[in-house]
């Protein structure tokens, strides 16, 4: 096998390079002829933000195989002293009764409450983690076995379960309850992780640095997305850009983080171009602790470490399992969609007919399968049905027949709330000139899609307006299946991510 090469070590320094007339660091030595801040993701030469080896940088570490390397890499060029690396608690698993944590939780920001539906008596308890040792726990223990590894100081451990619960969770909960079907991860990055942790992070600078000369500081993610500023332009802006490894880029997840916040992050993985094999060829390589040779090696980390271990049988992924702790099953009907295009000398069922029943809107996803029971010896009922619709007001779940059936098929779309990643951002996705595509996905992973027209349904973003609009309509090239209420859509110019927002209404082919 070819040995992989790697830009490895890059080497920082502050310079003058013409985007400011201070001192910046907006720029990298250029070491055995290259510059591997400098990138071709657009025709426009970009530039990754690297902090000085004697700026303060902040690591947030997961115990997982992306974060240990994004610390190893760190290290590398940075001296241990101004390597500060933390672990987030977002959710410990505990006995607490959801009484406990209304009563304990502090009120939601313009948030929906998870309980003003449920006023009965019956309390549902939180299931303990399976094994002893809860996830969280471990995953500490492990970070701890990673900094006494690479000589760093002992990680800091930071409590963000009251921000990820009423920022996070509440709202998920909330939208399920309306029969949507919403992304948490997208939800955590910009209010927790991006956006509770920013705020404390700045808050223990500025108390730190009183009557002192604030020095710069950062935070390292091991998320795959780049950083990149536009070399020369003025005012100085980064912008948001795809990993170089496809199958990982995260800027899906990232699409609707605060444009302020991207000043202070740091992505050394794809800064480095690695892609996930790389990463566990430089983890074994350097021996870190989960990933050293002739050990088993340590399996990913997740957001909610203990969820995945329910699995619920047929049709019910541990996920469900976890919600049904929180939602009360709400039973309606499952009605016959109207097929399209409408068959012609098939005998089919009445648009509305009454098939099966269901314990609540959030228990199925449009576009997947329906596990009911129907007599396949009627040919009313042969064939396998997916889920096309919810009707919240009737609390019912609509099924229709047939993978290809045109009512899972949308044209457009409406996002609701969506978050411009720049200033520029909605010019550049109303400009109708474009050499690079404009394209949308609505799924992680999900082949870019290509649009066709944008529309902004409200008060548009001025020179002082905020970044966010209340709704933007987006049509596009080629119809899409499955596209869901609730899951987040984002855009991209190139490379580039100009933003996104949780998806309203879908626009059907009817």
């Amino acid at each position: 096998m070819a040995q992989v090469r790697y830009p490895l070590p890059f080497l920082p320094t502050r310079c003058h390079n013409g985007i400011s007339g201070r001192q910046s660091s907006w720029c990298l030595h250029l070491q055995h002829g290259r510059a591997y801040s400098s990138h071709s993701l657009s025709r426009y030469p970009y530039v990754t933000p690297q902090p000085s080896p004697n700026d303060k940088v902040y690591v947030a570490l997961s115990s997982g195989i992306d974060s240990s390397v994004t610390a190893k890499l760190l290290s590398l060029i940075h001296p241990p002293e101004n390597l500060y690396p933390l672990y987030m608690t977002n959710w410990t698993p505990s006995n607490l009764t959801r009484a406990d944590l209304l009563i304990h939780r502090r009120p939601p920001r313009e948030k929906p409450s998870l309980f003003h539906l449920h006023n009965k008596p019956k309390l549902t308890t939180l299931t303990r983690a399976p094994k002893e040792e809860k996830c969280t726990t471990r995953e500490f223990r492990f970070v701890q076995e990673l900094c006494s590894f690479l000589r760093l100081r002992d990680p800091l451990r930071m409590n963000f379960e009251k921000e990820y619960w009423t920022e996070v969770f509440e709202p998920m909960v909330a939208s399920y309850e309306r029969g949507e079907t919403p992304n948490p991860d997208v939800g955590c990055n910009r209010w927790v992780k991006f956006g509770g942790l920013l705020r404390r992070l700045k808050e223990m600078e500025t108390r730190s640095t009183q009557g002192m000369e604030k020095g710069q500081w950062w935070l390292a993610t091991g998320h795959y997305a780049k950083i990149g500023c536009l070399l020369g332009k003025q005012p100085v802006e980064p912008h948001l850009l795809r990993s170089p490894d496809p199958n990982k880029d995260q800027t899906y997840f990232l699409s609707t983080l605060a444009p302020e916040c991207l000043h202070k992050l740091l992505f050394p993985l794809a800064a480095n171009n690695l892609s996930k094999p790389q990463v566990y060829e430089l983890a074994r390589k350097y021996g870190l602790p989960g990933w050293a040779p002739g050990l088993p090696e340590r399996s990913e980390s997740m957001g909610l470490c203990f969820v995945e271990s329910r699995g619920g049988g047929q049709g019910t992924s541990g996920f469900r399992v976890f919600l049904s702790e929180f939602l009360e099953p709400s039973p309606g009907e499952v009605v016959v969609g109207p097929e399209l295009p409408t068959p012609v000398g098939v005998k089919s069922l009445t648009p509305g007919t009454v098939i099966g029943q269901h314990l609540g809107l959030w228990t199925a996803t449009v576009g997947e399968k329906a596990h009911l029971n129907l007599p396949q010896g009627d040919v009313r009922f042969q064939g396998r049905w997916y889920i096309s619709g919810k009707n919240a007001a009737a609390n019912q779940i609509e099924v229709v027949r047939g993978w290809g059936n045109g009512r899972l098929w949308s044209k457009g779309i409406v996002v609701q709330e969506f978050h411009w990643l720049g200033r520029d951002c909605e010019a550049v996705a109303l400009k109708q000139i474009w050499e690079e595509r404009l394209v949308l996905q609505f799924r992680h992973r999900q082949k870019p899609i290509r649009i066709a027209s944008v529309e902004i349904m409200g008060q548009g973003q001025g020179q002082e307006a905020p970044l966010q609009v209340g709704h933007v309509k987006i049509m596009l090239e080629t119809p899409q299946r499955a596209v869901t209420p609730g899951q987040n859509a984002a855009m991209w110019w190139g490379k580039r991510c100009l933003g996104g927002g949780v998806i309203n209404e879908s626009n059907g082919l009817d």
